[in-house]
């Protein structure tokens, strides 16, 4: 009975991780070139709206063949309308809404994969209404009704992304915080990769992401008859590069990923690496090899 109860609570994480943002963030391939939303980290993954509802949204962006072209955004934000249960991933129903917001944004260089800014300050902040967890079961008030935040980024050339993040609003006073990817390093050793080893073809370099501490963090949750339980997240880093192949897309905390370099490349080679938390927590690391 206890192993199917646990097997339940881990399918319960795993459909909450694959859920909790939008086709960009859990894309199945780890190569850079196209645009692409990578992830939305939210500063406040979790809020108690009663006390501050406020956030900001960081979109990491990656689009290496725009060779540093301007690119256009647009971030609504509102009420989730039930995306977990098959409901379409848009604002159209919260008449509540706030306005769309829209801007541009050119990257630093042609190369660049990370974290941008609006163009208009304030465009990717954003405030759970306090009467999100008004009329609600005390379940939901304690486990948490979720904000949805909807980010589009556009080209010129018609090229769009589209990506999603939902912002938890709890009562529970203890909330979710971005898990920390300090570095990468090479299996076996601690200090951090700074130099692209010489690999053959058919050579491998072994990875591990070296993560802050508390990264995964233990929460209670009422189960459905209204027990309180203790939860621990589960958490999965993701890996991306301009170039060569990894043997896993996503690999777990302490797992080694193993990177395979092309042949022939004149791009500089990069690793980017994302840690998410199945609560909606982001972090990211951008770490140069090689040079």
């Amino acid at each position: 009975m206890n192993f199917q109860k646990n097997q339940w609570w881990i399918l319960l994480g795993v459909l909450s991780l694959l859920s909790a943002c939008g086709n960009s963030d859990l894309s199945q391939t780890s190569e850079l070139g196209e645009l692409r939303i990578l992830a939305l980290q939210v500063d406040a993954p979790e809020v108690n709206p009663t006390v501050d509802g406020s956030f900001t949204v960081v979109p990491v962006v990656s689009d290496l063949n725009g060779a540093g072209r301007t690119l256009n955004y647009q971030i609504e934000m509102c009420i989730d309308p039930g995306v977990s249960r098959g409901a379409s991933v848009s604002c159209d129903g919260d008449s509540t809404r706030p306005s769309a917001r829209t801007g541009s944004f050119t990257l630093s260089g042609p190369y660049y994969t990370g974290p941008v800014s609006p163009q208009n300050p304030g465009d990717f902040d954003g405030v759970v209404p306090a009467t999100i967890l008004v009329d609600r079961n005390p379940i939901d008030v304690y486990n948490g009704v979720s904000y949805l935040v909807i980010v589009r980024v556009s080209a010129e050339d018609g090229t769009e992304e589209i990506a999603y993040r939902r912002v938890v609003a709890t009562a529970r006073t203890e909330l979710n915080q971005n898990p920390s990817l300090l570095s990468v390093r090479k299996e076996g050793e601690s200090v951090d990769l700074l130099s692209f080893p010489e690999l053959a073809v058919d050579e491998e370099l072994s990875l591990i992401a070296v993560l802050g501490n508390g990264y995964q963090e233990d929460y209670s949750a009422l189960t459905l008859l209204g027990e309180e339980v203790s939860r621990s997240e589960l958490v999965t880093v993701s890996w991306y590069a301009p170039q060569g192949t990894f043997t896993f897309l996503r690999t777990d905390p302490e797992g080694v990923n193993r990177y395979q370099k092309d042949a022939d490349s004149n791009i500089a080679p990069f690793l980017f690496a994302v840690v998410r938390d199945d609560r909606g927590g982001v972090g990211f690391l951008s770490q140069v090899v090689g040079q």
